[in-house]
């Protein structure tokens, strides 16, 4: 798997992050990987279970969360959380004051992110959507650390990254059971805190993000967008993000990236043989 690069600079570390809002819950997941080879792992194991599932709308670089039904597939959801409980982070918010969608989302990201990173820590942080879904992420982080981490935003970000995937994954599971009340909180598969109940940072986070200040700049990394599944298995490869107006890769080939699951990913290079 071939590093980020920001400016020609090699970056392998990654945080993704996404959400799942129902009606008034909303609930969002950070993923933190600390190598790009971490995301074959991954899009190995997530296919093994799916297969030994059986869910059929299970499909790499297509499909999203919304794609699969959670009570027919209530066991691939919880497999999932239970294989990956170790690099996940979420927080839960049930809105019942002014404060939008967006607003809640953004300020969990910014929490999340905040509570994975040393305070001067970098690394590529993914936000699903488009430059609006990362402005606002910017300047609540702003209001929490002084170093702001290197943010970029991706359109479908699911559909690219499997890191993403996961995060998109576990908070349509969670914000599922926390909307119908069937959220366990005194003993949860995963915890979910409540966000506004973690001290003055949610305060803090929000203030900064209503606040003009910090500004979010589009990183010099790679833009790409892909148009069919085996295209932006090319962009997940190189590290690009999908940006409006971004072009295609050069190669729509996968073959050598299906060379690289022979080293053990059987359940990887299946999925992957099915998208030629």
């Amino acid at each position: 798997m071939r590093p980020f690069e920001i400016a020609g600079t090699a970056m392998e570390s990654s945080v993704a992050v996404d959400s799942s809002t129902r009606e008034e819950t909303t609930v969002t997941v950070a993923v933190e990987l600390t190598e790009r080879d971490e995301e074959f792992q991954l899009l190995d194991r997530l296919s093994a279970i799916a297969r030994q599932e059986s869910v059929s709308e299970f499909k790499l670089f297509s499909n999203k969360a919304r794609n699969i039904g959670i009570e027919e597939n209530q066991a691939f959801f919880e497999r999932v959380i239970k294989s990956y409980r170790g690099k996940l982070r979420c927080y839960h918010h049930i809105q019942k004051s002014r404060e939008t969608q967006h607003e809640i989302e953004a300020v969990h990201t910014a929490l999340l992110v905040d509570s994975v990173l040393d305070p001067y820590e970098d690394c590529v942080t993914i936000i699903d959507g488009g430059e609006q879904k990362a402005k606002p992420v910017v300047k609540a982080l702003s209001g929490l650390r002084d170093a702001i981490p290197s943010v970029t935003h991706c359109l479908k970000s699911e559909t690219y990254y499997p890191q993403s995937l996961l995060a998109d994954l576990v908070a349509s599971y969670l914000s599922y059971r926390v909307h119908r009340g069937e959220y366990n909180y005194s003993n949860p598969l995963l915890r979910a805190p409540h966000a506004q109940h973690s001290g003055d940072r949610w305060g803090e986070a929000f203030s900064a993000m209503k606040r003009q200040s910090e500004q979010y700049r589009v990183l010099d990394l790679a833009e790409l967008q892909g148009n069919s599944p085996s295209q932006r298995v090319q962009c997940w490869y190189q590290g690009g993000m999908a940006r409006k107006d971004a072009e295609p890769p050069s190669s729509s080939s996968i073959t050598p990236i299906i060379k690289l699951a022979d080293k053990g990913f059987d359940d990887a290079k299946a999925e992957l043989e099915r998208l030629r």
